[in-house]
C-alpha cells in the first residue's frame, strides 16, 4: 500500500488552532504558550517517527502538482468568534502576506474592537455602535478568548491596525447573537437577596451564583 504523503508547506499554512487539532490526533501535548514554530517542527517529528514506525504516512518537502490542497482561508485576512458563554467569546483570526508586509511597514500594532448593538439591524445598516471598546497585546497565536463587557444582545469583533498617523479596520466577524438570560441573574449582585421561587432554590442556583461570584467574580457598580 502507498504511503499517504503531508506536505510540509501544508502543515505551515495551517492555522494555529488546525496544527493543535493535528497535534492532538498524534497525542502531543501543547502548552497554551508554546511557540508555532516549535509546534510546526513537533509535529514533523512526530510524522518523521511513525514514517519510520511504517505508518501510512511521510513527510514531503516538495509540492507535486495537484498533489496538495491549500485551506480555503489560506493568505486571507479574516477574523471569526465562537461564544463560548453569554460572558466568553473565542476569537481567531488570520493576516495574508500583504496585510503582514503593511503592518510591518507602517509599524502597526493590532488590537480587537468588541461593538454592542441593541440589534441586528443596527449592524446591517451600517449604524455606530452603542458602545465599544478595545483589547490590545493580543496573542501571538492568533486566537484569544476575550470577557465580553456588554449588556447589549448582538456584538461585532473588529480586527483593528493602528499607528501614531492612521489606523483602520482589517476584518469584521459576523454578528454574535448573546442569549438574553432571566432578568434576575442578570440584576443580581454580592449582599443581595433576590426572590427566588422555591423551585429555584431547590435548583442550587443560590449555590451557583456563591461559587461564580467567590471564584470568577468581576467588579460590581
Amino acid at each position: 500500500m502507498s504511503k499517504m504523503v503531508v506536505d510540509r508547506g501544508h502543515i505551515e499554512s495551517l492555522s494555529f488552532s488546525d496544527l493543535v487539532t493535528l497535534a492532538d490526533e498524534y497525542g502531543l501535548d501543547v502548552p497554551e504558550d508554546l511557540d508555532r514554530q516549535f509546534l510546526i517542527a513537533e509535529i514533523i517529528d512526530v510524522l518523521h517517527d511513525a514514517e519510520n514506525d511504517g505508518d501510512e504516512m511521510k513527510v514531503s518537502s516538495a509540492v507535486s502538482e495537484g498533489e496538495a490542497a491549500l485551506p480555503k482561508n489560506y493568505n486571507e485576512t479574516q477574523i471569526s468568534a465562537v461564544l463560548e458563554n453569554p460572558a466568553w467569546v473565542f476569537v481567531f483570526w488570520n493576516l495574508s502576506e500583504s496585510s503582514k508586509l503593511m503592518l510591518k511597514k507602517r509599524a502597526c500594532s493590532l488590537s480587537l474592537r468588541i461593538c454592542s448593538y441593541e440589534s441586528r439591524e443596527q449592524v446591517e445598516n451600517g449604524e455606530k455602535p452603542v458602545s465599544a471598546y478595545e483589547i490590545q497585546n493580543l496573542s501571538s497565536a492568533q486566537e484569544q478568548h476575550v470577557l465580553l463587557n456588554t449588556e447589549c444582545r448582538f456584538i461585532t469583533i473588529e480586527l483593528v491596525y493602528a499607528n501614531s498617523s492612521t489606523g483602520s479596520v482589517l476584518a469584521c466577524t459576523p454578528v454574535v447573537e448573546i442569549p438574553e438570560g432571566a432578568e434576575y441573574l442578570n440584576t443580581v449582585h454580592p449582599g443581595s437577596e433576590p426572590d427566588f421561587s422555591e423551585i429555584i432554590r431547590l435548583s442550587g442556583m443560590e449555590d451557583v451564583l456563591t461559587d461564580q461570584y467567590e471564584n470568577h467574580r468581576q467588579s460590581f457598580a
